[in-house]
């Protein structure tokens, strides 16, 4: 009886580790703060995954926020271990996923455990280790925006998928 005991122990535990974006990806972040960046209502919201993410070999679960204008995308890539997390949060990983032309990317502290925010002509992106996971959330729009400008109000939505991995 001590060995099952054990077995629905470690399940448990395993079970409580997971990121809620294993669950419900459009979970992590409330709908209003995302119409709140977008500047406009959620038209949709998406939910993918979870998947293998082909650039790292983690598993990946995202959510796809849609506006008239814009999208925002909240996404969890789980590791099975820190290590593999770091090995896969990198400045070079966070510039490697933005799109457009012009694109820049710094690391910036106050947040998890390794953070970078990027910008480009398409949108703009934070990358943020914790743990073993990495967070992301990235915003694409058809028109002119400052992404920089946008850099706080992300980070809101950052913290809240935080919250929820």
């Amino acid at each position: 009886m001590s060995r099952l005991t054990s077995r629905l122990g470690f399940v448990a535990a395993l079970a409580l580790a997971a990121p809620a974006a294993a669950s419900d990806p459009c979970g992590l972040v409330g709908r209003n703060d995302v119409a709140a960046v977008l500047g406009g209502p959620v038209l949709a919201a998406t939910p993918a995954g979870p998947m293998q993410d082909s650039a790292t070999g983690g598993r990946l679960t995202m959510c796809t926020y849609d506006s008239a204008a814009a999208s925002i995308v909240v996404s969890v890539t789980s590791f099975a271990s820190a290590a593999l997390a770091a090995k896969a949060a990198t400045r070079e990983y966070a510039l490697g996923r933005l799109e457009g032309s012009g694109s820049s990317v710094a690391e910036e502290g106050g947040i998890g455990d390794r953070a970078f925010f990027g910008t480009s002509s398409a949108g703009a992106r934070w990358v943020v280790l914790r743990g073993t996971n990495v967070v992301e959330v990235a915003i694409r729009w058809a028109g002119s925006e400052n992404p920089a400008g946008l850099k706080g109000r992300l980070r809101g939505l950052v913290a809240a998928a935080l919250g929820g991995s």
